[in-house]
């Protein structure tokens, strides 16, 4: 038996770095046997590691943690977020121009997270931004998951590298 993909992997600010996000994400949902969930977790995590390889431009760190009711993926670059923070978005927040939005070439990175993750949110630290998202394993897990707040830790300082 093989041991278990390491949960998370840093990628350099290169064109190549969504492929091995995939690639990464993959192996890990496969590992823990949540096929389920493995097409919109891969979509949202090139949409994530795409915008932080186009507007941040630093290494990303794609953190995956699969459980046995939701999966938890965090990409985080390392543009400075501004003061600490950490916030939920609710489902409802970009869900405005929602058809327009998808038909434009670029910018659908959120309306997708809204339309296809249980949660998402964003958390802001001095030196860091990360994106996570949340997919539900079925209907009344996405209903239990949409009702608890979530706590985000920082990330990790290692993260980012000079």
């Amino acid at each position: 038996m093989s041991p278990a993909p390491q949960a998370d992997v840093v990628l350099p600010a290169d064109e190549r770095s969504p492929a091995a996000a995939r690639r990464h994400v993959r192996a890990v949902l496969e590992e823990a046997g949540r096929e389920d969930v493995l097409d919109v977790a891969l979509l949202l995590t090139t949409e994530l590691v795409t915008n932080s390889v186009l507007h941040a431009g630093t290494t990303t760190t794609v953190d995956v943690a699969p459980g046995p009711q939701a999966v938890t993926i965090t990409v985080t670059d390392c543009a400075p977020g501004g003061d600490s923070i950490v916030r939920t978005v609710p489902q409802a927040a970009a869900n405005s121009d929602h058809d327009e939005v998808l038909l434009r070439e670029g910018g659908r990175g959120i309306p997708l997270l809204s339309a296809l993750a249980t949660r998402w949110g964003i958390v802001h630290t001095p030196t860091t931004k990360s994106v996570w998202f949340d997919l539900g394993a079925s209907p009344a897990a996405t209903v239990a998951a949409r009702a608890r707040p979530r706590t985000a830790t920082a990330p990790r300082a290692a993260t980012c590298r000079g």
